[in-house]
């Protein structure tokens, strides 16, 4: 496991930007320089040396720092259950300009949070550009769909927690020859094992916990809470924050081993521990 931070910071910081000179640590710039300075960015492992200097001006400067969490294979494997993280997010549902408000697909749960469940097909503008991509998901969703190869595999393999289900041409009566969505209705139970004093923030409207993404290291779940007769299962609890509610994706190594053996892209996976 690696614990990678992309930080940007502005040229303006000159504490911070002469340590990562001295340091010797490889950025980019962007911007027109001059008077406005650069927005300097750079990656960087906590594992790194570096990561000793670098940490503590992150914490006293606050720039933006997207980190994020890499498993190996090996660590992939040797889990019994993992989240499933769609990485190739392309482009919006239909119709665009009135989805967030209303739309005859889901039910809005939350005006406020955002929180909603699906009703009906999501409809797209076009067929979509996978790109070399085997998984999408569109904006604003976190909705999970696959081509059909992946869908032949999943159906011989007897892959369970799933329902596939048509996405349509917006303003046509076509359906996408490209993609499938995987709907997962199986929800686990609550389960969530906080740490390093994160906690969830209730909707002053609708009262439900939302919890921020877990992007750091391994997510803790109680055992009672999954599913072990599912391959597919949704977490009980939402993540998020200001306009985006979202349930977590969890699949079992069996899922998993599919995936590894035939090189889906357009995924990855974290690892989940369970505990009794």
């Amino acid at each position: 496991m690696r614990i990678y931070h992309w930080v940007s910071i502005h040229s303006s910081e000159v504490v911070f930007f002469e340590v990562i000179k001295k340091l010797q640590i490889n950025y980019k710039k962007a911007g027109h320089g001059g008077d406005k300075g650069w927005l300097i960015s750079f990656g960087i492992n906590e594992s790194d040396p570096e990561w000793v200097e670098i940490e503590p001006l992150i914490r006293e400067h606050k720039p933006v720092d997207r980190c994020e969490t890499f498993f190996t294979n090996e660590e992939v494997l040797s889990a019994e259950y993992l989240r499933m993280i769609i990485t190739y997010e392309h482009r919006y549902p239909q119709p665009e300009s009135t989805w967030s408000v209303s739309h005859d697909n889901y039910e809005i749960l939350c005006p406020k949070c955002h929180r909603f469940e699906q009703v009906e097909n999501f409809q797209i503008k076009k067929e979509p550009v996978m790109k070399k991509n085997d998984f999408l998901t569109l904006i604003w969703t976190n909705a999970a769909f696959c081509t059909e190869e992946v869908l032949r595999i999943l159906k011989k393999e007897q892959i369970t927690g799933f329902e596939v289900r048509d996405v349509e041409i917006f303003k046509t009566t076509e359906k996408s020859k490209v993609i499938h969505q995987i709907y997962v209705p199986e929800t686990a139970k609550p389960g969530l094992i906080t740490h390093d004093g994160i906690q969830g923030v209730e909707c002053s409207m609708c009262g439900v916990k939302r919890y921020p993404s877990h992007i750091r290291g391994v997510m803790g779940m109680k055992r009672e809470a999954l599913r072990n007769d599912l391959d597919m299962q949704r977490s009980a609890e939402w993540y998020g924050s200001g306009g985006t509610a979202y349930k977590e994706y969890f699949v079992s190594n069996r899922f998993v081993r599919l995936a590894l053996e035939n090189g889906w892209k357009g995924i990855r996976f974290k690892v989940v521990e369970l505990i009794d």
